[in-house]
């Protein structure tokens, strides 16, 4: 990930905080298209919700760490990932929910 990358000193500040705007827009485009699925069944509405509210959540830390990263602080920065690697893992449950 470019954060740890950054870290590192193996990208530059703007290069970093550029990849990480890029990747948000992303985040919110894909959190758009869950919300514009047509579903019928309460169950699948349910899951549908926490799903979206994850992605945003992700979307969050990744503003979190470009901000960070424009403060140069490293410290932050390793706690944004270490927070996006928790995010990634529940997002990764969340693929595997029973439709």
């Amino acid at each position: 990930m470019v954060g740890d990358a950054w870290i590192h000193g193996a990208v530059p500040k703007k290069y970093a905080q550029k990849t990480l705007k890029k990747a948000q827009e992303e985040i919110l485009k894909e959190r758009d298209n869950i919300v514009k699925l047509q579903i019928s069944q309460q169950a699948i509405q349910q899951h549908k919700t926490v799903l979206v509210s994850e992605v945003l959540l992700l979307a969050n830390k990744t503003e979190k760490m470009s901000i960070a990263i424009a403060q140069t602080n490293r410290a932050e920065v390793q706690k944004s990932l270490e927070e996006l690697e928790a995010e990634s893992k529940v997002l990764n449950r969340l693929r595997k929910i029973p439709e």
